[in-house]
């Protein structure tokens, strides 16, 4: 059978489970992937492809999101391949789901539920005090987190979040008037000519 035959196979949605097994082993990566995310797949070929331990088949089963059952979601969760955590932390909306990526150990995990816009403030909160400056400037970079959060970041120890503020936020003159003087001098640059761009002189 051609690649393009198992490809049509592998993303129709009436192909049964049986099929979409085997064609989570074929040898092109465009068919592996579209027989996880088969829309009409059950969970145990979810669950089958996260027993590869591909990591783009973990990817690819991480980013149904909210569509995954909770059995299926729990063990994307316990996955030990990032790419499929990192994959559902983009796409899910469930906030137990949220709250479990959340306190996920790698970084990488933790800064992708910051990124869709509209989360939850509290959580926006939450990963706005991690440790690892990658998750901060992941909360910074967001236009829908509270204003009140967004200003207090001007004062995190990190220049990487301090340039999510900045660079996300060009319209807002505020960040470039407090920035101007800016220990690091590429935000200092920065906020330099926003202010210069909108006409405002920078005495300092």
């Amino acid at each position: 059978m051609s690649i393009a035959a198992d490809q049509a196979l592998a993303e129709d949605p009436t192909t049964s489970d049986e099929v979409l097994f085997g064609r989570l082993s074929h040898r092109d990566w465009h068919v592996r992937w579209s027989a996880a995310q088969n829309p009409g797949a059950g969970d145990a070929v979810r669950l089958a492809a996260l027993a590869t331990g591909d990591k783009h088949l973990a990817s690819a089963v991480g980013q149904l999101g909210d569509t995954l059952s909770l059995e299926v979601r729990d063990a994307v969760c316990a996955h030990p391949r990032r790419e499929g955590r990192e994959g559902l932390a983009l796409t899910a909306n469930d906030r137990t789901t949220l709250d479990r990526l959340v306190a996920d150990p790698d970084p990488k995990v933790r800064a992708a539920v910051a990124q869709p816009d509209h989360r939850p403030a509290d959580l926006m909160r939450l990963l706005a005090r991690d440790r690892r400056a990658e998750v901060r400037a992941a909360v910074a970079a967001s236009t829908t987190i509270p204003d009140d959060l967004a200003l207090e970041l001007l004062a995190d120890r990190s220049a990487v979040v301090r340039w999510s503020l900045l660079t996300m936020r060009d319209g807002d003159l505020r960040f470039a008037r407090a920035l101007v003087d800016d220990p690091d001098e590429m935000n200092r640059a920065h906020a330099r000519f926003m202010l210069f761009q909108a006409g405002e002189r920078a005495e300092h």
